[in-house]
């Protein structure tokens, strides 16, 4: 053992930094929220005469600093974190690493409602900057977090993910689980007693704790996400082929810094501790008012980036959509991949089309023999089609419809076309 110094990079996140990147991903009404609250508290940003506001100075320097604090934006979003924040809690507890967090980060804005992970890691990795192992790894750790059962990729990896989690690998449910999830799912116990050699009675306690485990272990955030009214951050009118990007700031508290302090600065009898506070609340100021600026600045380019790329879909039909990554969108306007990933989570946007969120607007691609890419929406639109054309004496299989899109120029497998029937909420051929 010995001491050596030895030169490195590090990031240090500041809480105001921490702050910073918290403003980016809080939805439209919880930020209007938080400024409210950054306004009543700090006397600097509120528009009071010279006698008013040296008299909000004074009662607060005589708070302490504890109780006049600011709480930090990510406690001022909305009442019920979705499950997407939840899991990001947990993973900044668990992961050190910067790398693995923005791979955590971009997994978990994949997970659907229900917490599975319905895209494979292999067309999650396109175009992506990591490896398959790198994303193995990171999504055994969201593997591993409550609720227990999120990020499984189908039903049968969420139970195991549940027994797993409660240390019970051993038990008979787990083997039935693992090795009979085909005669489970049909109900076929004398198959399962045969194939595990355990008795037809023996199967039974194991057949009620599997019936305990959650089938859909991220229901419960997504409860009160439908809750939520949407508030759109942005409208996008378009008019003879042109279009316009319209903020929502006018609902918005306006941030002015109140010139009276400078009055109060200038009185060489003012208090040590007065003066020490001013200019305290005047930096917080400052520094507010250039992070919701720059917040403002980095949306109106992701935004624009958008609507450039995506201007036939917001003209004619969302099918029309163009394949889009966060890749191009962070070459696009020089920001960071994560920056971009913040700037659209829980943002909406008003358009011709109706209200959608940002991150409806990106979608995969899929190679054509004609060149140009179909973008998963375009998948998505054109099983709709085949389904509503489909006679019910005959309804198509997946591997029907993944051979007619394949006679159309596109190859996708069917394990893809049942991902996006399921999206659609369509129940598969043999329940139709």
């Amino acid at each position: 053992m010995r001491l050596a110094i030895r030169p490195s990079h590090k990031l240090i996140v500041t809480p105001q930094l921490r702050q910073a990147i918290s403003l980016l991903q809080i939805p439209h009404a919880a930020f209007k929220e938080y400024l409210q609250k950054k306004q009543s508290e700090n006397p600097l940003l509120q528009s009071d005469g010279s006698k008013l506001l040296i008299d909000k100075i004074r009662t607060a320097v005589k708070r302490t600093r504890e109780e006049y604090e600011t709480p930090p934006a990510e406690q001022i979003a909305a009442p019920a974190p979705s499950l997407q924040d939840h899991l990001l809690h947990q993973l900044r507890m668990n992961l050190a690493d910067e790398g693995q967090l923005f791979i955590a980060e971009e997994l978990v804005e994949q997970l659907d409602s229900n917490g599975y992970l319905r895209i494979p890691l292999e067309e999650f990795l396109k175009e992506k900057d990591f490896s398959l192992g790198q994303a193995q790894e990171v999504l055994e750790v969201i593997q591993a977090l409550e609720p227990y059962g999120v990020g499984a990729r189908d039903l049968r990896e969420c139970l195991l993910i549940q027994l797993r989690n409660q240390e019970e690998e051993e038990s008979l449910a787990y083997q039935v689980v693992s090795h009979c999830f085909k005669e489970l799912y049909q109900k076929k116990y004398q198959e399962i007693s045969q194939k595990l050699k355990v008795p037809l009675i023996s199967i039974q306690p194991a057949l009620k704790r599997i019936g305990r485990l959650n089938p859909k272990p991220g229901a419960s955030f997504s409860k009160e996400e439908r809750n939520m009214a949407v508030a759109p951050d942005i409208s996008v009118e378009i008019h003879r082929n042109t279009y316009k990007i319209i903020f929502k700031d006018t609902e918005l508290p306006a941030l002015k810094i109140n010139p009276e302090y400078k009055k109060f600065l200038g009185d060489p009898e003012l208090p040590e501790e007065t003066r020490e506070f001013i200019q305290g609340q005047l930096k917080n100021a400052l520094w507010l008012v250039r992070a919701v600026e720059q917040r403002k600045e980095n949306l109106r380019k992701v935004v624009q980036t958008i609507v450039q790329i995506q201007k036939d879909a917001l003209l004619k039909d969302l099918s029309l959509l163009k394949p889009l990554t966060l890749h191009q969108v962070a070459e696009k306007t020089h920001l960071h991949l994560s920056t971009v990933s913040r700037l659209i989570s829980n943002k909406y946007a008003a358009t011709p089309q109706g209200t959608y969120s940002l991150k409806s607007f990106f979608s995969g691609k899929f190679p054509t023999r004609h060149g140009e890419p179909a973008s998963s929406r375009n998948i998505c639109s054109r099983i709709q089609q085949f389904l509503s054309n489909e006679e019910n004496e005959k309804p198509l299989t997946d591997h029907m419809i993944a051979e007619s899109l394949r006679q159309g120029g596109i190859s996708i497998s069917r394990r893809t076309i049942a991902k996006y029937r399921s999206r659609l909420k369509i129940p598969s051929s043999f329940l139709r």
